[in-house]
């Protein structure tokens, strides 16, 4: 079973992810000039977060939803327990929000540009001027019902 799950994962899984991060990245990249964010991620990120559950056989089962009202900004805080946390919340939460995440990630290929693309917001956690004032700035991302979630 071991080989298995060994030979899907880099046979199967690595290279429909990676296929589907190229080409809803590329999506993601043509349609931003032309579409709010929310909408953008709701047409190329939320379909990538679900395709890679699917390609990895997770199941997810979402309970309190109902109490989330539409319009209404969060601030939603998260436990960070593997990157599947990642593809849940942004292909299952059904809210329109902006990650905060370190600087770092802004150098993936294909990930980095996207997210700054739909206005998530990079933090330098090295420096604690700029990561006060990136978190400022980020204040005007936020209108409209946008939310603000963190991993802390």
């Amino acid at each position: 079973m071991r080989l298995f799950f060994f030979l899907y994962s880099w046979l199967v899984f690595v290279p429909l992810m990676a296929a589907t991060t190229l080409v809803l990245g590329a999506m993601c990249l043509l349609l931003v000039p032309f579409l709010p964010a929310d909408r953008v991620a709701r047409l190329t990120a939320v379909p990538w977060a679900k395709l890679c559950l699917l390609y990895s056989g997770v199941r997810v089962d979402v309970h309190g939803r109902e109490n989330l009202r539409p319009g209404q900004s969060y601030v939603i805080v998260a436990n960070h327990l593997s990157q599947f946390d990642i593809f849940v919340l942004y292909g299952y939460l059904g809210v329109d929000f902006r990650w905060v995440m370190k600087h770092e990630l802004r150098q993936m290929p294909v990930i980095g540009i996207c997210c700054d693309k739909l206005g998530h917001i990079f933090i330098n956690r090295a420096d604690t001027q700029a990561a006060i004032a990136s978190l400022n700035q980020a204040r005007t991302r936020l209108a409209n019902g946008a939310s603000v979630l963190f991993f802390p």
